[in-house]
């Protein structure tokens, strides 16, 4: 019985200590801040910013949404974590001016699991 204690402790120590602290096929709060930064600078027409997100496949809601109109919300998805059960996406809330035009963009992180 004891054997079965470490041979268990010995494979909890393995699988947890191989995982990378920043995992590459999730996505970094800074990367995408970045990303629209460059890619949509302030001012830019939400027109562009949904074709920026339909070129890349990002979630979004209805760009004719009339129940948020000077908004656009997105969902950057990462991949889940089997040792963790836990996915972590980056949500991004895109807010336009009355000219449609992007005044600020909101990030969070969301941690979605079972």
């Amino acid at each position: 019985m004891r054997k079965i204690h470490f041979f268990l402790l010995g494979l909890l120590i393995v699988f947890t200590g191989c995982q990378p602290k920043n995992r590459a096929d999730s996505p970094r709060l800074e990367d995408i801040q970045h990303q629209i930064e460059v890619k949509l600078p302030l001012g830019t027409s939400r027109t562009q910013v949904i074709t920026f997100l339909n070129d890349n496949k990002i979630e979004h809601s209805d760009p004719g949404s009339t129940q948020q109109p000077n908004r656009v919300y997105s969902m950057f998805k990462g991949k889940f974590n089997p040792l963790t059960f836990v996915r972590t996406d980056i949500q991004a809330i895109f807010y336009f001016d009355s000219e449609q035009k992007l005044l600020n963009v909101e990030l969070k992180k969301v941690h979605t699991g079972l």
